[in-house]
């Protein structure tokens, strides 16, 4: 299975249903939100836009880390993204590992810190963002389908 974990808080939107769902051949989308597991509506309105043949599922993180050893055995490629690192980091806490993450669009509220051009995290974010690095997950920056993910140097959350 190829996996990739993405934070944007746009969630399902133009870019993951046309862009990154044709380059990476995805078969799922699974939305990692607690808010979104318990709401029908929004997942309904969010499916909206989903191209036919291309399966959303939306879990929380431990019901996420639950089901990853079934799926990791399969052949399906699968885009996780949050729009929350907290999500993200109770996954790794359920999960016990993850691989890397890709921050792409993050617009924390309040007092923040610009990190790359399109991803603004307050102190909170930055401490999920240094506990994951600190635990040995890559943290990549990569906006766009056509962007190559660079890496986040600790230097840029160093204050």
């Amino acid at each position: 299975m190829f996996l990739q974990l993405r934070i944007d808080q746009r969630l399902i939107h133009g870019q993951v249903t046309q862009g990154w769902a044709k380059v990476l051949e995805l078969r799922w989308i699974i939305v990692l939100s607690k808010a979104l597991r318990q709401n029908p509506v929004a997942q309904k309105i969010m499916g909206l836009g989903v191209p036919e043949g291309l399966q959303v599922g939306f879990l929380t993180p431990e019901e996420l880390a639950n089901r990853w050893p079934e799926w990791e055995g399969e052949d399906c490629n699968t885009l996780i993204i949050a729009d929350d690192l907290m999500e993200v980091l109770a996954l790794w806490q359920a999960h016990g590992s993850l691989p890397e993450v890709i921050l792409g669009n993050i617009h924390g509220e309040g007092n923040c810190r610009t990190l790359a051009p399109t991803v603004y995290c307050t102190e909170d974010e930055i401490q999920v963002i240094k506990t994951l690095w600190q635990n040995r997950v890559t943290i990549r920056v990569c906006s766009g389908v056509g962007d190559v993910p660079q890496e986040l140097s600790p230097v840029t959350w160093q204050s």
